[in-house]
């Protein structure tokens, strides 16, 4: 399977979410998108971690998340982040602030997003 490289960000003017390429050597970030080029709020900017959720919806860095540990658990939210420690995308547990590999989780859907919906994910 080939790793797909892209990213998301809010606009700046807007408040719109935009999928593309990320550029950094520019302040503020941009994200070159099909149909254009947008200055983004750096602190939302969140990569595509080559997984789509039970319906087909694409994963991105800051999703929360509705998924199981394994067969038997009861679904939970989760945080999806990357952590430069382990080097390693993790899923956050909200109520016990416990880590674990994104590809240990099943059942994935997305739910919202830490920037849009922080009550789905109040410590």
């Amino acid at each position: 399977m080939e790793r797909v490289i892209k990213f998301r960000g809010k606009r700046l003017d807007t408040g719109q979410w935009v999928y593309g390429d990320l550029l950094t050597n520019t302040t503020p970030f941009e994200i070159l998108a099909y149909k254009g080029q947008y200055s983004v709020n750096q602190d939302t900017v969140g990569q595509y971690v080559n997984i789509i959720d039970i319906n087909g919806r694409e994963i991105y860095e800051g999703d929360i998340v509705c998924a199981k540990a394994d067969e038997v658990a009861i679904p939970e939210n989760y945080l999806i982040f990357w952590d430069e420690e382990s080097a390693e995308l993790i899923a956050k547990i909200q109520q016990v602030w416990h880590s674990q590999s994104v590809c240990n989780i099943m059942d994935i859907e997305v739910i919202g997003n830490i920037y849009d919906n922080p009550e789905l994910f109040e410590l």
